[in-house]
């Protein structure tokens, strides 16, 4: 029903107002349409009006991060399979280090993998930190550029990676996510932080954005 879609592309890393938009769109048609009793789909019945379950706020958001020492965890982990050991590599050397949205990650390493460096406009900041100046692809906003960390882990991993980042968004994101679990169960994440189950449960794509914004204002 509505839940289990509003669940499923939640967990895909959806941004919030996406979700509400794709959530509202099925909620106004089994509302407005299909409970309405037409000529055309009579045979249907009177079904009974949902809700939309949809927070009005991202509260929950501030839950979906690891901390330094969730992180070593996963440093250490051993006894990975050969496609956790490349999700492994993008969750700790590009995710992490960027902190970009699973959509505009798959989108770099198309762009790198095609041209190279010569693809990105990469500047060097006055400490020598350089940095691609990349067009996030986000819906209904603006244009928003991000200053992605062009260090040597990402140089290294977009050179060497063998993620196979030539599969659909969703198809993409679901195979992120579920690696991402699986490593965290193999790591021992078992600490309760969000739904009220552990972290290895609900980890998921989006969790490694958010992390590099969360973890300098937490306390371990």
């Amino acid at each position: 029903g509505v839940s289990a879609y509003y669940e499923k592309i939640k967990d895909n890393g959806n941004a919030f107002q996406t979700i509400k938009n794709k959530v509202g769109v099925l909620v106004n048609l089994i509302n407005n349409v299909l409970c309405k009793k037409t000529s055309f789909i009579k045979e249907l019945g009177q079904l009974t009006p949902v809700k939309s379950p949809v927070e009005e706020k991202q509260t929950n958001y501030g839950d979906k991060y690891l901390t330094i020492d969730e992180i070593d965890q996963i440093r250490k982990c051993q006894n990975l399979s050969s496609e956790e050991k490349i999700a492994w590599d993008f969750m700790l050397n590009f995710q992490l280090v960027t902190a970009t949205r699973i959509g505009d990650a798959q989108r770099i390493i198309k762009i790198y993998r095609e041209c190279g460096e010569s693809g990105f406009d990469i500047r060097t900041a006055s400490n020598g930190r350089k940095f691609i100046i990349f067009l996030a692809k986000k819906e209904n906003t603006k244009k928003v550029y991000q200053y992605i960390p062009y260090t040597e882990d990402v140089k290294r991993f977009l050179e060497n990676s063998k993620i196979d980042v030539n599969k659909t968004l969703n198809t993409f994101t679901s195979w992120v996510s579920a690696n991402y679990k699986s490593i965290a169960k193999k790591s021992n994440l078992t600490a309760i932080r969000y739904k009220n189950e552990p972290i290895y449960k609900n980890i998921a794509s989006h969790w490694l954005k958010h992390t590099m914004t969360t973890i300098y204002r937490i306390k371990k």
